[in-house]
């Protein structure tokens, strides 16, 4: 036995109405048929679907299908192509701060002298500002050297009075004028307009490194 829809129009009501009849054989044609009828509405839409329909009309009115197939596509670089240099650069950019300076390397001190500057010019030690600041909670976040100010790497390395002191001695010991400086590009800047030898320069950069590393030792061992 075969089956098919057949569509009728309701002149009365304005509309369709979908038969779906069952075929027999012409011997047969005497059997009452059972049919089944759905309406289908001609309305045009309206309201809400009317309004989402132009709007979808007016976003593909412009859109040009081409011909090549679908491809992934890196937004990231303008080659379009993914390089883990493009999304090493996204994650720097992101997570690490600008500085002003570039990064300032002495051969004459350890490696790791340098490497613990390097964190100070970056701010990413972790000093009780920048703990507190990772929503770690802590007694206090008073610097622990002379406990009256919050301790930041700026503070800790420049602005304490312990470091104040230390670097006045320096500058006494290389005989160069003494200047306060707040921040890591404020002691570069000192340390470039300095009239001695560059040699000496270096030497001196080297000095102060370390003496940043044992103030930050310093601190340590009075918080155990």
């Amino acid at each position: 036995m075969e089956s098919f829809h057949s569509l009728e129009h309701n002149t009365e009501g304005g509309d369709c109405l979908v038969t779906e009849s069952s075929a027999v054989a012409p011997s047969q044609s005497n059997i009452p048929q059972m049919t089944k009828e759905v309406p289908v509405s001609s309305e045009e839409r309206s309201g809400v679907e009317q309004d989402q329909l132009t709007d979808l009309t007016t976003y593909v009115e412009g859109v040009v299908l081409g011909v090549t197939p679908d491809r992934w596509y890196w937004t990231l670089d303008g080659s379009g192509e993914f390089s883990v240099a493009s999304a090493r650069k996204v994650f720097d950019d992101n997570r690490f701060s600008e500085v002003s300076t570039q990064t300032r390397w002495i051969k004459a001190v350890p490696i790791k002298v340098n490497i613990h500057a390097w964190k100070v010019r970056m701010d990413c030690l972790p000093t009780r500002l920048n703990i507190s600041r990772r929503g770690i909670d802590i007694p206090s976040i008073l610097c622990p050297v002379c406990g009256s100010v919050t301790e930041s790497s700026s503070h800790l390395f420049f602005d304490c009075l312990v470091a104040k002191y230390n670097f006045r001695k320096i500058c006494r010991w290389w005989e160069v004028d003494f200047m306060e400086v707040h921040t890591f590009d404020e002691w570069v800047s000192w340390i470039v307009n300095l009239r001695i030898p560059i040699k000496h320069k270096r030497l001196l950069e080297g000095v102060c490194f370390g003496c940043c590393g044992w103030l930050y030792n310093t601190r340590g061992l009075m918080l155990r």
